[in-house]
């Protein structure tokens, strides 16, 4: 018997976009752009049985979907301007602040007379006031019992070395509350020909060169997230990358409670991993 996981999925979008730019000429930014994206989507996934199908996690099942999703996006670009000389100037922009709101509407729920058919009402934050800095927030906020029902906050710092520190907040209402943390050390720098095109900074819509900073060829990470509530270790996971001009690997191994696992990926660039 042939066995298809075809199931169609259909959906529709509807948008547009707001734009103005503020003269701001301060030591920050000489211009500042606003984007402002408001969006409406529906998505449609029938209930399709899959009960002839294999499943070894909850992965293996697509669910049901009929929902109406609102949302609004914010962009803040900022632009700078550098002069080299007399007659030449260069210009830097950075996409410094992200926002975005959104909720959807869940129409089988209405339908089956669920008094709840909201889903929560969710934030996205970012901003990133330079290259080597950022702070990022993610908020979930019930409204029918008017509580958050998780949010994370957190920052990331990079030196020019290419080292990045990260610790986060995370709070899940009557799940988990916990702290993580994060460092990537660059043991080895690698050579001068090998320099990014350009290097990103934290905030990855940047067009910020660092043309001083070269790609690292060796780096280590190591991650931890503790459970603030008995405070005891969650996940803790440890990983070396070697990287080259147009590859990589990487080697990973992750430990959680009664758990451990380890991970090997290769990485070609603009091609894909393995």
């Amino acid at each position: 018997n042939l066995r298809t996981r075809f199931i169609p999925d259909t959906g529709a979008q509807l948008s547009t976009k707001m734009v103005r730019v503020f003269d701001t000429d301060n030591s920050f930014a000489e211009k500042i752009k606003h984007e402002l994206i408001p969006k409406l989507e529906y998505s449609f996934i029938p209930d399709t049985d899959q009960n002839h199908l294999p499943q070894f996690d909850t992965l293996d099942r697509i669910s049901e979907q009929n929902l109406l999703t609102w949302s609004l996006t914010n962009y803040l670009i900022s632009r700078k301007s550098d002069k080299l000389s007399k007659n030449q100037e260069v210009y830097t922009y950075n996409d410094f602040s992200y926002i975005k709101l959104y909720q959807s509407f869940d129409i089988n729920k209405r339908k089956n007379g669920d008094p709840e058919p909201f889903s929560d009402l969710f934030f996205t934050g970012r901003f990133y006031p330079n290259s080597n800095f950022a702070i990022n927030n993610n908020f979930a906020y019930s409204p029918y019992d008017n509580h958050f029902s998780q949010y994370s906050i957190g920052g990331t710092i990079r030196d020019k070395r290419g080292d990045i520190l990260t610790s986060e907040y995370r709070y899940n209402r009557d799940i988990f509350e916990s702290l993580y943390s994060e460092i990537s050390l660059v043991l080895k720098e690698g050579p001068k020909e090998y320099k990014n095109k350009p290097k990103k900074s934290l905030s990855s819509e940047s067009s910020k060169d660092n043309s001083d900073d070269v790609l690292p060829e060796l780096t280590m990470t190591y991650s931890i997230e503790m459970n603030l509530k008995d405070n005891k270790t969650l996940e803790t996971t440890t990983g070396l990358m070697w990287q080259k001009e147009c590859w990589s690997v990487e080697l990973s191994r992750t430990e959680t409670k009664g758990d451990v696992s380890v991970g090997f990926l290769i990485n070609l660039n603009n091609l894909g991993s393995f």
